[in-house]
């Protein structure tokens, strides 16, 4: 497996486990409530499993198994990939800046 997909698929879970650890701090919340402010991390447990999680564990998955081409290199130039992967993260994290604003 490429070091790219790897990061992409360490990524994913990482996003996977924040998800859920929020996810159960609003369903909690629910219940018994914890604190007036904690709603506003809900587009953030959203981007967190939907884009975080589910479409890069996709991308990943996809860098290392798609692309094969007969010669060497295998994969093609990676550039795209990497830029994909630096902005789709940026792009998370702006999304949790603005919830945690």
């Amino acid at each position: 497996m490429p070091r790219l997909s790897q990061w992409y698929i360490k990524l994913s879970f990482g996003y996977l486990l924040l998800g859920f650890t929020f996810g159960a701090l609003l369903l909690a919340h629910k219940g018994r409530p914890l604190h007036p402010s904690l709603w506003n991390w809900l587009p953030a447990h959203i981007e967190w499993l939907l884009i975080g999680w589910l479409a890069q564990l996709t991308l990943g998955v996809a860098f290392w198994i798609l692309p094969r081409f007969w010669k060497q290199p295998r994969r093609g130039n990676p550039r795209g990939a990497v830029a994909a992967l630096v902005l789709l993260n940026a792009g998370i994290w702006l999304v949790t800046l603005a919830a945690a604003l």
